[in-house]
Parts: structure tokens; sequence; C-alpha cells
């Protein structure tokens, strides 16, 4: 999922778990009247097993929710860590250059060659 899908995705979640705030509120507000009324019929027991749907609902936004923000959020850290690989590598690729510009004598990027470390010790 690219990055502009998952903006998306996480709005309409957003958009849900706002709408199912108002649809508890409202069934909840509902059940009071009911009670209030003193209203212990089939219609009660209906509209608690509503909110109870509405509950199982809301919790399935909010886990949604959770999961796309936890793919946005592995997206930023994956994309940090790419940068930083791509500074170390430019890092490298300066340090190299500058190496190949100002060569040392009877070095190879720096270290000497084996053949010149042997030759400088003096055998017995």
């Amino acid at each position: 999922m690219d990055q502009g899908t998952l903006q998306q995705h996480l709005a309409q979640t957003e958009r849900h778990i706002a709408q199912g705030v108002v649809h508890l509120a409202r069934q909840r507000a509902l059940i009071a009247k009911l009670d209030r009324a003193g209203h212990e019929t089939d219609e009660t027991e209906e509209a608690r097993a509503i909110l109870d749907s509405l509950i199982e609902t809301q919790v399935l936004h909010q886990q949604d929710r959770e999961r796309l923000l936890g793919l946005a959020s592995q997206r930023a850290t994956i994309r940090q860590e790419d940068a930083q690989r791509w500074t170390r590598l430019c890092e490298m690729e300066m340090h190299a250059i500058e190496l190949l510009r100002h060569p040392t004598p009877n070095t190879f990027l720096g270290r000497q060659h084996s053949a010149s470390i042997l030759f400088r010790h003096k055998r017995p």
C-alpha cells in the first residue's frame, strides 16, 4: 500500500470512529429513554443487542486505526533508516574520492602494501 492510499484508509477509519461515537451516543440515549419509560420488552432487548454490535464495530475500527498507524510508523522508520544508509554511503564515497585524489605514497587506500612492510624488516 503506497503512502497516499495509506493516508486515505487512515482518514476513512478516523471518520468511521467519529461516526461510531455518534451512533453509540444515540443508541445509549434510546436505551435510556426506553428504560425511563419502563419498557422492558423485545424492543429494549433489540436496542441493547444493537448497542453491543455498535461497540464491537467501534473496537474493530479502533484496531484498524492502530494497525494503519503502525504501518505508517514502520514506513517512517524504514525511510529514516534508508536515509541514514544513504548518508553513510555518500560519506564513504566522498572519502574514497578524497583518497583517490591524494594517494599516500606506498599505500593502497591508506594501507601499506604487505610487500613494502616485509622489505623494511631486515632479516637476521
